[in-house]
């Protein structure tokens, strides 16, 4: 006789047997439907209890294990107390919510899925591997691993889980960092050495080699402290400004008193060294540290989401800049470049903001570039093609930062409206007669393809003279200025021609 689940799946069967042959009595049928009733009712029990194990020691997206399992497993590594230190590994996949914010959570579900699949199909057996929650995982190796094989082992994983991922009919790119934190006496519990473990990977993600992998070490626990001090007090120099648009303004670039403040840098036409325009640079002057460089606040505001209203502000600050030079100094042709963060590009109704800033200025649209890294067009999703469409549509120019220093490819120059190519810097200052190539092939493309070259960093004489001689068009660097403040700008203005 079959016996059931509640859904009426079939879960096993009773056999009645007796020592000689005979029919079966009613009792004996009541017998088999008791059991199996019985039966049916224990297996369920059994399984709604493993499901439940289940749940409570695994991810329920990926199905790795979770965090309890993997401080269990630490747990365990300590109570052995062998003489040689086990490892533990953080992994975070970089830049993940800009993978969420560009393609919809359900991909970037999907790619933490394809993420875990490529961990335990490359681990062997003794390591275990978690999901600790978002886009954090961690893997605990025994002892029988030397720092050496740990470390090799750590940089092969960022080979594994870098790349291009097939999900569905997307291919999405994805890379990671690790941490490493081995056992030692230090470590009172679990918690310990995952959180050195983190801190060694949030370095790693920071840190300006793109190492990728790093092990911890006590240094880097103050650098953590140092990072938390600055994010704190980025968020205060935020509210600032904040409390600051809510009043009467003040003149573009006149609350010097403020730590946030624009600075200036002088875009020339290199034939003539004729001021053609500025690029807006966003400056921080701690009321403590003084002034902190953009390198290390702009990716902690880009990581808190702070980018934000600093972009805002700097889109608003340049733009009603511009247009006091256009109407008190009569530069009506002079341009104002404007760094645009990947997270501005998110927001809907950024088009909406820019085109509001230039019907309350009167701001002519082409005399606005905005500047977009190569990164951000890499991942660029179909919403945010359209809206450096719809920025275009307005008449704004788009130009594309930082060219040649990350994932350079043609496609980009075709599928996105980009009107102005910007040469890295450090294709700049490496310039020298017999190893010019590659700048001279950059110039030519953007020629080729009907665009703009501006060349960055452009500090010699000779630099300008070999650029010059490639056609390159404009240019800026220390050559010419070095970022100045709205006075200093006007004095520049006042002293070269510009490009009227």
């Amino acid at each position: 006789m079959p016996f059931f689940s509640q859904t009426g799946e079939i879960l096993g069967s009773f056999a009645l047997s007796h020592r000689t042959s005979c029919a079966p009595l009613p009792y004996h049928h009541q017998l088999l439907r008791t059991a199996a009733h019985l039966a049916s009712i224990a297996t369920e029990h059994s399984r709604s209890m493993a499901q439940l194990q289940h749940q409570a020691n695994h991810d329920v997206l990926t199905g790795l294990s979770n965090r309890t399992v993997l401080l269990n497993r630490i747990r365990q590594q300590f109570e052995r107390r062998e003489p040689t230190p086990f490892a533990v590994l953080f992994l975070d996949v970089d830049h993940f919510k800009l993978i969420n914010d560009s393609w919809g959570h359900g991909v970037g579900d999907q790619l933490l899925v394809a993420i875990a699949r490529r961990l335990t199909h490359y681990l062997d057996h003794r390591a275990l591997v978690a999901r600790l929650g978002g886009d954090e995982f961690a893997v605990v190796l025994d002892h029988s691993r030397s720092p050496a094989q740990v470390l090799a082992l750590a940089e092969q994983l960022v080979q594994v889980l870098g790349g291009m991922f097939a999900i569905g009919d997307r291919e999405i790119f994805a890379a990671a960092s690790v941490g490493i934190a081995y056992s030692s006496d230090r470590h009172q519990d679990p918690e310990a050495i995952l959180r050195e473990a983190d801190i060694a990977m949030y370095w790693a993600k920071q840190h300006p080699t793109g190492a990728k992998v790093a092990v911890f070490d006590q240094t880097m626990h103050e650098q953590v402290l140092n990072r938390l001090a600055l994010e704190t007090g980025l968020r205060q120099a935020v509210r600032g400004l904040e409390r600051n648009q809510r009043q009467v303004r003040a003149l573009p670039g006149e609350n010097h008193n403020h730590q946030l403040r624009l600075y200036y840098q002088p875009i020339v036409e290199l034939k003539t060294r004729a001021i053609i325009g500025f690029e807006a640079l966003l400056r921080w002057w701690h009321p403590e540290r003084g002034e902190i460089s953009p390198e290390l606040f702009i990716p902690v505001a880009e990581e808190t989401g702070l980018i934000l209203p600093l972009g805002s502000w700097v889109l608003q600050e340049a733009i009603q800049q511009l247009q006091q030079w256009h109407g008190h100094l009569g530069q009506s042709s002079l341009i104002m470049s404007i760094n645009v963060s990947g997270r501005q590009l998110f927001q809907v109704d950024f088009p909406d903001q820019v085109q509001q800033l230039l019907e309350q200025t009167q701001v002519p649209p082409a005399c606005i570039k905005l500047e977009i890294t190569e990164t951000v067009l890499m991942g660029a999703s179909t919403a945010i093609t359209q809206r450096l469409e719809a920025l275009r549509a307005l008449g704004v120019h788009l130009s594309l930062d930082d060219f040649g220093t990350g994932y350079s490819s043609l496609s980009y120059l075709h599928r996105f409206p980009v009107n102005t190519l910007k040469i890295d810097r450090l294709f700049v200052m490496g310039l020298v007669p017999e190893q010019d190539q590659l700048t001279r092939t950059m110039v030519a493309l953007s020629h080729g393809l009907g665009l703009v070259a501006i060349a960055e960093g452009i500090e010699t004489e000779g630099q300008l003279a070999q650029l010059t001689a490639m056609d390159c068009e404009y240019g800026q660097g220390f050559l010419f200025s070095k970022p100045v403040n709205r006075v200093e700008a006007e004095a520049l203005l006042w002293g070269s021609g510009v490009g009227d």
